[in-house]
C-alpha cells in the first residue's frame, strides 16, 4: 500500500514539474529554417527629394603617406608574406 502511495506521489510530482516546464518555455525559439515574418512593404523613396550623393574621387596617392613610418611597416609585412607564400608554394611543388 505504501509503495502505491509513493508511486502516485512521484508521478504527480513529475507531471507537475513537466507542466511547469511547459508553461515556462513559452514556445520554440525561431530558427533560420523558419519563414521570415511578413512585414509591411517599405514605402518607396521619392526620387526628387534627396540630392544624389557624389563621392569625391580619390587616387592611390591620397591613400599613401610616404612620411608615415607605419606605411613602411605595412609594406614590409606585405612583401614578407608574399615571399613566404612563394617559398611555401615552391616547397609544395618539389615534394
Amino acid at each position: 500500500m505504501k509503495l502505491k502511495i509513493k508511486l502516485v506521489c512521484w508521478l504527480s510530482l513529475a507531471s507537475g514539474v513537466a507542466l511547469y516546464a511547459q508553461a515556462q518555455e513559452g514556445g520554440l525559439t525561431p530558427s533560420n529554417l523558419d519563414q521570415a515574418p511578413q512585414s509591411q512593404p517599405a514605402e518607396p523613396n521619392e526620387p526628387g527629394t534627396q540630392p544624389p550623393v557624389v563621392e569625391p574621387e580619390s587616387s592611390i596617392r591620397d591613400q599613401v603617406n610616404l612620411a608615415d613610418p607605419k606605411f613602411y611597416a605595412k609594406l614590409a609585412v606585405l612583401i614578407g608574406s608574399i615571399l613566404l607564400a612563394r617559398k611555401a608554394f615552391r616547397q609544395m611543388q618539389s615534394s
